[in-house]
């Protein structure tokens, strides 16, 4: 945002590469919110990981092929 301008950052936060995992983020963030105000510790933890995982998704689509390679990566694990 700080770089390219907040109108071009939420025009491109909604490509139809990125919509999903910022779907994702934007509904995590407000679930955190809502679960951390009626004081539920665990819940909360668990949606500040799902947020870290979907920005971590989110990030990785500005790099060339890096989703396809922690997809390969994490279907090696398996």
């Amino acid at each position: 945002c700080f770089l390219i301008g907040p109108a071009r950052q939420i025009k491109m936060m909604f490509d139809k590469v990125r919509i999903v995992a910022t779907i994702v983020y934007l509904a995590a963030l407000v679930a955190t919110l809502i679960v951390a105000f009626k004081h539920m510790l665990a819940v909360t933890i668990i949606m500040v990981v799902v947020q870290f995982l979907a920005l971590t998704w989110y990030s990785l689509s500005y790099i060339p092929f890096a989703r396809a390679f922690v997809k390969r990566t994490a279907m090696a694990m398996v």
